[in-house]
């Protein structure tokens, strides 16, 4: 690689290998990269992941963890955008606290199932393509939950997801995270260095940067909840 893809700092360090991927460390923006990448078409044709009974309690009890920081955050919770929404077990409980819901889901696998066994609203749709038609939209609330750190570019794709959500509103990223006691334990055997799919691991400064939070005014919050 020559370049960073977030803050485009030349200086680049080889972190290490995964399978025979190469993911290399920007020291200017904090951010873990891929040398390459895979087509949004992967995910439309075939994408999908296992969810066991575990996961899934799981998935449902963060989900409420999330809608109710948004709730007491928020003045308005009226809609709320969900993009990579998944099986849509998040969208589902989303609905009990939003008037109206609306999920992105590129994969044909994971869309039905969450259009036919959980019945929430989702369209089959890249957000890019989404984004097209629906620039002048607004929403209280957008979330991207695992899904920027297989953005190709992800700067681009939040300045524009930002420029659809309203004054007051807000974007809940949740993302693997090079912060974590969990990545300073495991280093290059991180839990979440999955290439092709994961193409970044970010930081706190890596979304300062992508934000530009010295030409916008934002109010940036961070938790972990992992080991």
């Amino acid at each position: 690689m020559n370049n960073c893809r977030i803050c485009f700092n030349k200086e680049l360090n080889l972190f290490g290998n995964v399978k025979h991927f190469k993911y290399y460390l920007c020291n200017n923006c904090n951010t873990l990269q891929l040398s390459n990448h895979i087509s949004i078409k992967t995910y439309e044709k075939n994408y999908k992941y296992i969810v066991d009974n575990k996961t899934r309690t799981r998935l449902v009890s963060q989900s409420k963890l999330i809608l109710n920081y948004i709730k007491k955050n928020i003045n308005n919770s009226k809609s709320l955008l969900d993009i990579g929404s998944g099986y849509g077990y998040f969208l589902k409980e989303a609905n009990k606290s939003f008037l109206k819901t609306l999920g992105l889901e590129p994969s044909l696998n994971l869309l039905n199932y969450s259009k036919r066994i959980l019945k929430v609203k989702a369209l089959k749709q890249s957000f890019g393509s989404f984004y097209k038609k629906n620039s002048n939209r607004k929403f209280d609330a957008i979330t991207l939950i695992h899904v920027i750190e297989h953005i190709k570019k992800p700067k681009d794709f939040l300045k524009k997801t930002l420029s659809l959500l309203r004054i007051g509103g807000i974007l809940y990223i949740e993302t693997p995270n090079l912060d974590s006691l969990l990545f300073k334990s495991e280093q290059k055997k991180y839990t979440f260095l999955t290439p092709p799919e994961h193409v970044y691991i970010i930081s706190e400064k890596s979304i300062r940067y992508m934000l530009n939070t010295k030409k916008n005014k934002f109010e940036i919050k961070s938790y972990t909840y992992s080991y």
